[in-house]
């Protein structure tokens, strides 16, 4: 039940933080005590949602893998491109049974998916493994679970530490979104802009 409740109010939240999306110009963030004075009392998904939105990032909730496979095709839709690059095996295939249209074989795509190890809150950030974004694509979807949200990042650098040694993954790199100065899509990375898919239910 407790549970149940908590994430009834996470849901709550994420949804909130995408009606009150602050309008242009954006407020000067603080990020003076964010490293060391970390808020537990909120969800990490809702604190790293914020913070994402503050940066200009694109972030969808979904609250199931068919709200994934819908929020794909309606944002394939307004970029007006008809296909994504998937590398993945088993994404690929999932994405054919939806409908969304995969081209792997384009050397120039225009939009790359693939998923991720982990999201923090302090620091905001992204955890991907074996450099995904070297892969083309000016827009990159990246999906993520909320068991892969951690409030710190020396938690999230746990899960790719036994990833490493389970062989799931050769490396990884951080990308981080709480330099005052740049936005997403500012930042130095391969893709033009990047859109986050946080997927509510597990994906089987």
């Amino acid at each position: 039940m407790e549970e149940s409740k908590s994430k009834d109010k996470v849901l709550k939240k994420l949804r909130q933080a995408l009606l009150d999306k602050t309008a242009e110009p954006r407020p000067e963030i603080n990020f003076n005590d964010h490293i060391f004075n970390v808020n537990r009392e909120e969800f990490p998904e809702v604190i790293f949602a914020e913070k994402f939105f503050e940066k200009n990032g694109n972030f969808n909730f979904c609250e199931s893998p068919e709200e994934l496979y819908k929020s794909i095709l309606l944002t394939l839709n307004n970029l007006k491109i008809q296909s994504v690059r998937c590398i993945h095996p088993e994404w690929k295939s999932k994405f054919e049974k939806a409908g969304i249209q995969v081209n792997n074989l384009a050397n120039n795509p225009e939009v790359s998916f693939s998923t991720c190890f982990g999201l923090t809150a302090y620091p905001c950030s992204i955890i991907i493994a074996d450099s995904c974004f070297f892969s083309p694509g000016k827009i990159h979807f990246i999906m993520a679970t909320p068991d892969q949200c951690y409030y710190e990042l020396k938690e999230g650098l746990h899960r790719i530490k036994k990833a490493v040694l389970e062989n799931q993954a050769k490396s990884f790199d951080v990308l981080l979104f709480d330099n005052k100065e740049e936005s997403v899509e500012q930042s130095c990375l391969l893709p033009e802009s990047i859109f986050l898919f946080l997927v509510d239910s597990e994906l089987t």
